[in-house]
């Protein structure tokens, strides 16, 4: 977006919308963040595997 902006003309509405998907992604990465590290914070000492992980988002 920043090269489109800088070498056309691009509509607000796009730039807008650009601006509300970065700051959707980056609410959702943290979210999902949040969730991994607080259940891997509880489950110290276990191997880090895809099963694991798993485990790690569901628990609250």
């Amino acid at each position: 977006m920043f090269l489109r902006v800088g070498m056309l003309e691009v509509p607000v509405w796009e730039v807008a919308l650009s601006i509300v998907l970065m700051l959707a992604a980056i609410a959702f990465f943290a979210w999902v963040g949040a969730r991994v590290y607080r259940g891997g914070v509880l489950m110290y000492g276990t191997s880090r595997s895809l099963k694991e992980l798993r485990k790690a988002f569901k628990l609250k």
